[in-house]
């Protein structure tokens, strides 16, 4: 978990050098999550979040955003109501052969 955590600040303050120690550890990750959720599996998975962007006046429906470290989400709409506590919740739509998943 510490290390997990080290790598997402490191995304976050874009430490690209850094990232690159972590490359074999995103590919196996990226591939396990690939692996779990089945390469031709459509799906709808949702991030609540409370922290209310500065930005967000220009997110529209459709809009596709990155997220610059790990993000977690839920497939279970409930869970991340419960995360937004009041604010923003996000539903992410994952397309066939979806490989970035945050």
């Amino acid at each position: 978990l510490r290390d997990s955590l080290s790598l997402d600040k490191q995304v976050r303050i874009d430490a690209r050098e850094k990232i690159l120690n972590w490359k074999s550890y995103i590919y196996h990750l990226q591939c396990a999550t690939v692996n779990l959720l089945g390469p031709e599996q459509e799906m709808t998975v949702y991030r609540g979040q409370s922290h209310i962007p500065a930005e967000i006046n220009s997110f529209t429906p459709g809009m596709e955003i990155l997220w610059p470290a790990f993000t977690s989400c839920s497939q279970n709409k409930s869970k991340a109501l419960d995360f937004a506590n009041g604010n923003i919740l996000f539903e992410i739509k994952l397309k066939k052969k979806s490989r970035g998943i945050s």
